[in-house]
């Protein structure tokens, strides 16, 4: 029998006296390459529960786990297995059997074991979940291609009309600050 998933996370959380290194001005967001965006700018700490067991990561990127981790749901749809890590936080094995996944820890060799469809499910609102608050908090990240693909595809932006105002205000900013760059470049 299979159990449950649940993702929960702190953005911030776990960092003590790191500071965030998010830059404030709107160019520098637009340009910042995928792995800083990815691994830099939304630390916090993660806890995984699959059937009866747990993992807690602190001090994990989790925009970076929230993407490995539906890109290997996806992988492993299609291939029945997948080896995966964010950096700095989760370094997971996941086996399709039937119906089911083996989620194993390979740091820890802890394992747990839920339906393919709960594994789904939760990977997609964790993502959803997170660029929804990162966003909420800080609406410009939305001008980052990184962020702004993570939104549209996780659904977030038909979360609500608030939502979808926050897509579309980044978009026509992001537009006039390509347009800047490119007529001084």
């Amino acid at each position: 029998m299979s159990g449950s998933v649940v993702i929960s996370y702190v953005l911030g959380e776990g960092l003590g006296d790191v500071p965030p290194s998010l830059p404030s001005d709107q160019l520098a967001i637009l340009n910042s390459e995928e792995w800083v965006v990815r691994e830099r700018w939304f630390l916090g700490s993660v806890d995984v529960q699959v059937g009866g067991s747990v993992w807690g990561y602190r001090k994990t990127p989790l925009l970076d786990f929230a993407l490995a981790l539906r890109y290997a749901v996806n992988i492993l749809a299609a291939d029945g297995a997948i080896e995966f890590d964010a950096e700095g936080g989760p370094n997971l094995r996941l086996e399709q059997i039937g119906d089911a996944v083996r989620v194993v820890d390979i740091r820890s060799g802890t394992e747990g074991e839920c339906s393919f469809v709960d594994l789904v499910g939760s990977a997609g609102r964790f993502l959803r979940s997170l660029v929804d608050e990162v966003t909420k908090d800080r609406p410009d990240v939305l001008l980052n291609d990184v962020v702004r693909t993570a939104f549209r595809e996780s659904g977030a932006r038909q979360l609500n009309q608030e939502a979808f105002g926050r897509y579309s205000r980044a978009g026509q900013i992001r537009g006039k600050l390509l347009k800047r760059q490119a007529s001084q470049g």
